[in-house]
């Protein structure tokens, strides 16, 4: 599971959906509410009353200069926020008593150094990370942009 919210998690098609919207791609959030029958999660409700007012509009400008289809921010940066947590979490899981946990586990089973561990959880990062730059045929900037802005929206739930 990835170190969120259990209620983002839960809700987590709905805050792409939205993501997406707010990117000008409104067919995620529109099969989502028709998928539920209309029924809109609390946590959303404010957002849509927002966007069928009016006051909530699309940024037009930031979504012309997309160079990633708005519709799969929540798929690509919620894989690599899930792989980025296991990472994480890996690194830091502390032995227990004299049975090992986590990267000294790993190093142990692997015969390994734990230091060698580590560098292997990062380099599988930044592969992941090279591989979706290279799948929407974008810099590896862009793909760490697209993870700062997830992590900032994460950060601001419940308000989306």
């Amino acid at each position: 599971m990835i170190d969120l919210p259990s209620r983002l998690y839960e809700l987590w098609d709905w805050f792409s959906a939205l993501w997406a919207w707010d990117y000008g791609d409104p067919k995620q959030l529109s099969d989502l509410i028709r998928k539920n029958d209309g029924v809109i999660p609390a946590e959303f409700a404010d957002a849509i009353a927002d966007i069928v007012s009016g006051s909530r509009k699309p940024n037009k400008k930031a979504a012309a200069k997309l160079l990633i289809p708005a519709c799969e921010f929540g798929k690509l940066s919620g894989s690599l926020l899930l792989m980025s947590n296991l990472a994480g979490a890996l690194r830091k899981r502390a032995d227990y008593g004299s049975e090992k946990r986590g990267v000294a586990a790993i190093a142990e089973f692997k015969k390994l150094k734990p230091i060698d561990v580590v560098r292997h959880l990062e380099l599988f990062m930044s592969k992941s990370k090279e591989s979706a730059s290279d799948h929407f045929e974008v810099t590896y900037e862009t793909v760490e942009r697209l993870m700062r802005e997830a992590n900032k929206r994460i950060e601001k739930w419940p308000v989306v």
